[in-house]
């Protein structure tokens, strides 16, 4: 009886995916922008955009209050300055994903000190104060603090891949209310998602990363890659994205192949296309900044310009974003505007339409306030908002295949049923820094 009950419960879902978004025209404007959202978001947590596949008109946005507590999401359109806030309570979220309509989410229920995911359609959840479904990862998988999710379709519906912050992987399966942890031996960094693998990468030295690419319907059925490069950056993370494609990929050779980027130690930015069928090098590159201590804080595919999007932090110029791919020789680095009593400090980015979009938080007249900062259209770059620099791209050769790899162990737990609320809290207005 159980199972029919969350069969139909998913059917049900199913059913809601398709709801529809209203049109609203694109400003146009290059703009540095920061909310006017007076409650209290802590400095420091990297907040994070997204602009759902369906509608890239919408931005939902993601902080922290400062008592650590409580979430904050925020929904805003083009053409418009008006914020809608949700506070979700008792819950810190880490991450969060958009899969059609449904927003969903990762974290720590902090009134029970427990590791949860949890979705709601955002319709919904914006529309007024909603409990939402959660289900609480057991303690004792000892997964520490999740950090990454992504839900993606599957065969049967849809599931969620996570990873946490003690080298676990978790394949959820939502409908069936488990989930199978591979335990690995490594930090794992980050994940990504594409047309026929989930594929988690990790941390083994200072030069050398691991890749599982698993069977996105069978995801016991995988593979495991230790690669090899030049002496990373102390501290520095590899990233992992999908490479950009149109519809079902039509423009590369299949849709399962992932960028790696790492900043190395001799301050060069290393980016190698990896294809997760067979798990080999197909390009590697190397891009030199020329701006002192860095480090890649993220990477974002763009389908519609056929682009990898890169957002790095250095000691001196702060926040710049630039594209690596395609490969080109030179390139164009943009830097917000600053000044002495205000800048930012970017933490995510996202594509939308014809620009992308960077989230972070503001220091200096921003302070306590959640960040947006905009580009008007890629490679249009001729703004009094904005700084740029040329940075030069050439082909690398260090990055090669090591050897297989392997989790030490897969276990099977079930999931356990919770909710928690959100609160819809007073429209806001967004105020301009900057606007062209």
């Amino acid at each position: 009886m159980k199972r029919i009950k969350y069969l139909l419960f998913f059917a049900a879902l199913l059913l809601l995916i398709g709801v529809a978004h209203g049109q609203i025209s694109y400003t146009g404007a290059v703009s540095a922008q920061r909310l006017n959202y007076y409650n209290n978001i802590k400095l420091g947590f990297e907040n994070k955009a997204i602009c759902p596949s369906d509608n890239s008109e919408i931005v939902i946005t993601l902080a922290h209050d400062t008592s650590d507590q409580n979430s904050f999401l925020m929904f805003t359109k083009d053409g418009t300055d008006t914020i809608q806030i949700v506070e979700i309570q008792n819950f810190l979220i880490t991450d969060f994903d958009i899969f059609q309509s449904f927003i969903f989410f990762c974290g720590k229920q902090t009134f029970l000190d427990t590791n949860a995911i949890g979705f709601i359609d955002y319709p919904s959840l914006f529309y007024g104060n909603t409990t939402i479904n959660t289900w609480n990862i057991p303690s004792d998988i000892s997964a520490g603090t999740l950090t990454k999710i992504r839900a993606y379709p599957t065969v049967d519906g849809f599931k969620i891949a996570a990873i946490t912050s003690r080298h676990r992987f978790l394949d959820i399966d939502w409908v069936n209310q488990n989930v199978d942890v591979f335990f690995s031996d490594y930090k794992l960094n980050d994940l990504v998602v594409t047309e026929d693998h989930v594929s988690v990468l990790g941390t083994v030295s200072e030069s050398q990363c691991v890749v599982f690419a698993h069977n996105k319907n069978s995801m016991q059925n995988y593979m495991g890659q230790i690669f090899g490069t030049q002496t990373k950056l102390e501290n520095t993370n590899y990233l992992i994205e999908e490479m950009p494609g149109n519809g079902i990929y039509e423009n590369f050779a299949n849709g399962n192949q992932a960028i790696i980027a790492v900043v190395n130690d001799d301050l060069t930015d290393e980016f190698a296309i990896i294809d997760l069928h067979s798990l080999h090098v197909i390009d590697n590159f190397i891009v030199d900044t020329g701006l002192l201590r860095h480090t890649i804080n993220d990477l974002c595919h763009d389908d519609n310009n056929y682009m990898i999007h890169c957002l790095s932090r250095d000691t001196i110029f702060k926040d710049y974003i630039y594209q690596p791919f395609p490969y080109m020789d030179t390139l164009t680095a943009v830097f917000p505007l600053y000044n002495p009593q205000l800048y930012y400090n970017l933490k995510t980015i996202t594509p939308r339409n014809e620009c992308f979009i960077a989230a972070g938080y503001g220091i200096g007249n921003t302070n306590n306030k959640a960040v947006y900062w905009f580009d008007a259209q890629v490679g249009n770059y001729s703004s009094s908002c904005m700084t740029t620099k040329s940075l030069v791209e050439r082909i690398g050769g260090y990055f090669y295949a090591i050897g297989g790899c392997s989790y030490s162990s897969i276990l099977n737990y079930p999931l356990e049923p919770s909710s928690v609320q959100s609160i819809k809290l007073p429209d806001d207005f967004y105020s301009y820094d900057c606007k062209d």
